[in-house]
């Protein structure tokens, strides 16, 4: 059965369920209809805490989270525990960027899609840059991407990035504005336990992409 669409009013910055964050990130929150680059010291430093709270609202509101190229399979145990119902939870792979910005494209229209979090594993070339904001614009859908490895100070290609280290028992957040990544203050999170679980090969979801081809139909 072909999906309703839904009744989209979001605000232009969602709170990230982070209080300390949330003084700090630009708007009081996560931004709609942009990218929210977040940059790891390494894998697994716990960075999905970050937006655990907000994919649970979108899930107790009935929005579905995409998963694009995890570098684990999604443990749905501790994602149940997190607050997000394993039925709003899907994963893809993409092998190429023309792929990554489909499956972008298929989520952001799918009426019941509430985020993306993508992983890049390598660099980024200026037109997926490019396309991808172009992609999220008028979207009021939360587009995260997660990448690793030690980019501060570095200048940025998204509007937003987040630089995450381990510290203290929890997390030291960066947060940076413009392409000039200039500073814009520092947070930190407690952490919890990891939200990831070790993988052979993840195995897609359809949900999300069902539902484009139902509108397209």
């Amino acid at each position: 059965m072909p999906l309703r669409p839904a009744h989209r009013v979001v605000a232009a910055h969602q709170s990230s369920g982070h209080l300390e964050l949330d003084a700090t990130l630009p708007g009081g929150g996560w931004p709609s209809g942009n990218i929210t680059e977040i940059v790891s010291s390494r894998a697994g430093c716990g960075e999905l805490k970050l937006l655990m709270p907000r994919l649970a609202e979108l899930s107790r509101n009935g929005r579905r989270t995409l998963l694009i190229n995890p570098p684990h399979l999604p443990y749905l145990p501790a994602w149940q525990a997190a607050g997000i119902d394993q039925d709003k939870l899907d994963w893809q792979e993409a092998l190429h960027e023309s792929e990554f910005l489909h499956q972008v494209a298929q989520a952001l229209a799918a009426p019941d899609c509430g985020a993306v979090v993508g992983w890049c594993h390598g660099p980024l070339s200026e037109q997926l840059t490019d396309a991808l904001q172009r992609l999220v614009a008028s979207s009021s859908v939360l587009c995260f991407l997660l990448r690793q490895g030690r980019m501060a100070g570095a200048g940025s290609s998204f509007p937003l990035r987040l630089e995450v280290e381990p510290a203290h028992g929890g997390l030291k957040v960066c947060v940076r504005r413009g392409r000039g990544a200039v500073a814009q203050g520092t947070a930190h999170i407690p952490l919890t336990r990891p939200q990831l679980h070790p993988r052979r090969q993840p195995a897609p979801r359809a949900s999300l992409a069902m539902a484009a081809m139902a509108l397209a139909a």
